[in-house]
């Protein structure tokens, strides 16, 4: 099985967590590695805003915890109101990402066995989680780092050349078309739309590979999704039908392929030319803006 990039840069955010808090002598490295390992995601992006929420979650469940201590250390309604308290407090000032580790810190500090250094117990919590989100952080925007902009650049061009690739299968008359694959991939571009507009907003490179790519994002979505559109639509009316003059001259300039073309159309063949020359429109239009010369 494969091991992805960042399942190495997580084990790496654990490690360096880990012999991190053992040099500065914190006495929970367990925190650390784990705020290490919430940290580290796909993209910067992410990574960036969920070390910025897990922080605020670790001083909110700090500052509640130790408030809770000096009413009743352990308490078990204490303890319910206080995590009632801090999930509201969370969804009220949008701080969704940040209730679960602020629940965490909140759970270790009223749970913990030793009353009398609740103070002391918080600050090191904060200090422990803040140096696992910062190690996290750093070593996803240093080594590899992913941004959302090469990635729907990477995930665009791909999705071209397989849309192309299955008109010609349907103009060639042949079976099992992998329309499934390529929509779950639409799901996954989609996804990742939304962080380019925030990579923008924080100190980071837009992106080292397609950096120089002025590409209309915003436009490339809507045109994927109507070609998908089309092309779904061609798909579910199968092959066979006879082809119109501009969609054989399209034909023949995008796959270099001769096809017959008929002058006397029916109502279905007419319908099918329709989606087809969209279809065929649209992938000379994408193939140029990410360069894609020729299908596989």
């Amino acid at each position: 099985m494969f091991v992805g990039m960042r399942i190495v840069k997580t084990a790496m955010a654990v490690t360096v967590s880990v012999v991190l808090a053992d040099i500065l002598g914190l006495n929970s490295p367990f925190f650390a590695a784990v705020a290490a390992a919430i940290a580290m995601q796909g993209n910067l992006v992410d990574s960036f805003s969920m070390g910025k929420y897990r922080i605020l979650g670790t001083i909110m469940g700090a500052v509640f915890a130790y408030i809770g201590s000096s009413f009743a250390h352990g308490n078990p309604v204490i303890t319910g109101i206080g995590i009632l308290i801090i999930i509201y407090v969370a969804n009220r000032l949008d701080w969704n990402k940040s209730i679960t580790i602020s629940s965490v810190v909140f759970l270790s500090i009223m749970l913990d066995k030793n009353e009398t250094a609740s103070i002391y117990y918080s600050l090191n919590r904060v200090l422990d989680t803040f140096v696992g989100i910062v190690v996290a952080v750093i070593i996803n925007f240093t080594i590899r780092p992913q941004y959302s902009r090469d990635k729907v650049y990477d995930y665009s061009e791909d999705l071209v050349k397989k849309y192309t690739n299955i008109i010609e299968m349907l103009i060639l008359n042949k079976e099992e078309l992998p329309l499934e694959a390529i929509t779950e991939e639409l799901d996954e571009l989609e996804n990742e739309f939304p962080s380019i507009e925030k990579e923008e907003k924080i100190p980071i490179h837009p992106g080292e590979e397609h950096c120089d790519e002025d590409i209309d994002f915003d436009d490339t979505k809507k045109l994927l999704h109507k070609l998908n559109w089309n092309v779904v639509l061609l798909v579910d009316m199968g092959g066979g039908y006879k082809l119109d003059e501009d969609n054989a001259k399209l034909l023949k300039k995008i796959y270099e392929i001769d096809v017959s073309h008929s002058q006397k159309l029916d109502t279905d063949d007419i319908v099918f030319n329709y989606h087809l020359k969209i279809a065929l429109e649209l992938i000379e239009k994408l193939s140029k803006r990410f360069r894609v010369e020729q299908v596989e």
